[in-house]
């Protein structure tokens, strides 16, 4: 028996993901995980939600996943040069996403000696787009690869039918799929705003 696991919509949110990572059997070699995509952004610790998943790839390369999504796209063409500061920041409020690319008195520091320097917004937001490429270049590269060429899991057919679900599950933000391969049962794990799980126990089917 084996067991098709889909995640989406991380937000930035690591503590969340390490609890849902608690549902995801992957010594199981039959056992598979696809993650959709928007890990970044709104929750703290971005890098971490990223760092935990290259991880993971890493370790079970062909149980995984990693799936770019729209916060990945945006930040990566903001950190190539091709968009605006501004632009970046209107997704990244209260550069939650940044700041998670730095230690904290890092991020201070340099933040103070712009001031200080009385730079302009833009030249400090250009001082930390600098800072992020240089200092996780291997990050960056693995994550840059999914943008160039984004494989879908030789699982197709139970990987789309897990996906539609997914998308279908009412929840605030996060959500876990299980989509058992032998039964054809799907069932669903969120993770609520406070904290808490909800399993939603009866099966659905999903939606052509």
């Amino acid at each position: 028996m084996a067991t098709i696991y889909a995640l989406q919509n991380i937000y930035g949110k690591y503590d969340e993901l390490m609890e849902a990572l608690t549902f995801i059997d992957l010594e199981n070699g039959l056992n598979r995980a696809v993650f959709l995509g928007n890990y970044m952004t709104k929750g703290p610790k971005s890098a971490a939600v990223l760092y935990e998943l290259k991880r993971l790839e890493e370790t079970y390369p062909e149980q995984t996943a990693v799936l770019p999504g729209e916060t990945e796209q945006f930040f990566l063409t903001w950190l190539s040069g091709k968009l605006d500061h501004w632009d970046w920041l209107s997704l990244d409020n209260f550069l939650l996403a940044t700041r998670s690319f730095f230690q904290e008195r890092t991020f201070d520091e340099l933040t103070n000696r712009m001031i200080r320097e009385k730079l302009t917004g833009s030249d400090l937001y250009e001082q930390y787009r600098h800072f992020i490429l240089e200092n996780h270049p291997d990050l960056l590269l693995w994550l840059y690869r999914k943008t160039d060429a984004i494989e879908k899991p030789a699982w197709k057919k139970p990987f789309q039918d897990a996906v539609s679900f997914l998308l279908n599950v009412e929840a605030d933000e996060f959500a876990l799929v299980k989509y058992d391969t032998e039964t054809a049962v799907y069932s669903s794990i969120t993770i609520n705003m406070d904290g808490s799980f909800t399993e939603h126990i009866a099966p659905k089917t999903p939606k052509a």
